[in-house]
């Protein structure tokens, strides 16, 4: 009788969350109509536009840059990076709303654990990851910010536990 009792309350908070948070399962982009997206999920506000430059001044340019009224920008994980690829796309494998036609490598902010010479990129038109010499590839860059928790619906999932 326990165990049925154990697995009923998770059950009941998930149902209870879906009902208060329809959205919330989803991947929601918000079009900020100021170059920049967010992403409901992962909390993260991403540069709508790219540039293409060596990985050297893509940390550079996401340092310096000012959109959206915030100068806080950094190039971002590889994790970030592949939370937007959508991998039931192909050519582009990212949702419509980050597209300008360049879907292409894009540089994250991870170094390869097996070599420092080699950085962690995103291929946009197939979606998948691969690493590559940081020192001389021309590659796109998408700045992000931001990223605090964003709990949702498993909050209270802890909570009723």
């Amino acid at each position: 009788m326990f165990r049925r009792q154990y697995f009923r309350m998770p059950l009941i908070a998930l149902l209870i969350s879906a009902l208060l948070f329809p959205c919330m399962a989803l991947s929601a982009y918000i079009d900020n109509g100021d170059g920049t997206i967010t992403d409901t999920l992962t909390n993260l506000k991403w540069q709508k536009g790219n540039a293409q430059r060596s990985w050297y001044l893509s940390l550079r340019y996401c340092e310096e840059l000012e959109l959206g009224g915030y100068t806080d920008w950094r190039p971002p994980n590889i994790r970030e990076l592949e939370s937007i690829v959508d991998y039931g796309l192909i050519a582009p494998a990212i949702n419509p709303i980050f597209s300008c036609g360049l879907e292409d490598y894009y540089w994250s902010s991870t170094t390869a654990n097996f070599s420092t010479r080699d950085v962690w990129v995103v291929d946009f038109q197939y979606g998948y990851s691969n690493t590559y010499y940081k020192g001389t590839n021309l590659f796109r860059i998408r700045c992000v910010r931001g990223g605090l928790p964003n709990f949702g619906p498993f909050l209270y999932l802890l909570l009723l536990e």
